[in-house]
């Protein structure tokens, strides 16, 4: 059996099906509270939310990816299991801007889109 280790998107899939499979991937992570500790399970899905923005800014995911973007650095920053104060909690204000960055996009490039209420809570 040969396994692909090519992405999706190579083989031409929809922004919608990227979209789909880090939406997926991220509630799954939520609910894995062994793995959601992890730092690098939140950055795999985070950087699959930010290739289906970068694919199309104006697109209908676009809103979405951001949103969930800043989800996604939100979660990182609660859960990533950082314990050390210092150097480490200021990585996690980082990530908190981030999130509140993306966030700030969705006011301001996507006021019609579905995401705008959520943004801005």
């Amino acid at each position: 059996m040969l396994v692909s280790v090519i992405p999706a998107s190579a083989f031409g899939a929809s922004i919608k099906d990227d979209f789909t499979i880090a939406w997926k991937q991220f509630h799954a992570l939520s609910k894995n509270h062994k793995k959601a500790k992890y730092r690098s399970e939140w950055e795999k899905v985070g950087k699959k939310f930010r290739n289906v923005f970068k694919r199309s800014t104006r697109g209908q995911y676009a809103p979405k990816s951001l949103y969930y973007l800043g989800r996604t650095y939100e979660e990182l920053g609660n859960r990533s299991g950082i314990k050390k104060i210092s150097a480490l909690l200021l990585r996690k204000l980082h990530e908190k801007d981030l999130a509140y960055s993306d966030y700030l996009t969705i006011v301001h490039r996507y006021a019609k889109s579905d995401m705008y209420s959520k943004a801005r809570k």
